[in-house]
């Protein structure tokens, strides 16, 4: 890859723990927030600071890790057309 230019290897921590603890949601399926909700409720202990907001509350105050998507989004739209985004597992 280094020999066509420019590149980013990132590394989304996307783990279930991530997101019971910062209060926020994945934002992959409604399925997996039902899954992340659950865990919280059942470990409100596992709750790291401001556990009096809302989701969406955290969400705008800048509190919640970036998901996928909006890394995507931020990369695809800053970059020029020479820079490869590549994601690994």
């Amino acid at each position: 890859m280094r020999n066509q230019g420019q590149y980013l290897s990132l590394h989304l921590r996307m783990e279930k723990d991530v997101w019971v603890r910062t209060g926020c949601l994945p934002g992959l399926t409604p399925e997996y927030d039902e899954i992340v909700n659950s865990e919280r409720e059942r470990h409100p202990e596992l709750l790291t600071g401001r556990s009096n907001m809302t989701y969406h509350e955290r969400k705008l105050a800048g509190l919640c890790p970036l998901t996928a998507l909006e890394v995507t989004r931020y990369y695809t739209n800053s970059m020029n057309k020479s820079f490869c985004l590549c994601f690994f597992k």
